[in-house]
């Protein structure tokens, strides 16, 4: 008989953009490391900064499976746009960076 104890996903971060990235066009694409134990990964942005430990945001959290890159679009210009994503599993949720939020600005 044997025993299986579901963890937590690993710790991970955002890639790109960078942190407060500016110049970026209305369309980037977004990537973050691998966490281990994942099943899903979920991204959302937000156009107003969020408050520390805040975990909602405009768009609602999107799944992309386990890929980690998201592709957003229609982003308008001059705008400053904050960032979060997080993994996922049976057990809990786990968020880049320690749940801090990265932000860049369009063109």
């Amino acid at each position: 008989m044997s025993l299986t104890v579901a963890a937590a996903p690993g710790a991970f971060a955002k890639s790109s953009p960078k942190n407060l990235a500016g110049r970026q066009k209305t369309a980037v694409s977004l990537s973050w490391t691998a966490s281990a134990g994942v099943t899903t990964y979920e991204y959302c942005f937000s156009r107003v900064a969020p408050t520390p430990n805040q975990t909602s945001c405009d768009t609602g959290w999107v799944s992309v499976s386990t890929s980690r890159t998201a592709s957003v679009s229609s982003l308008l210009r001059t705008t400053t746009y904050y960032w979060q994503v997080r993994a996922v599993n049976s057990v809990t949720t786990t968020y880049a960076n320690g749940g801090t939020w990265w932000q860049f600005t369009t063109g």
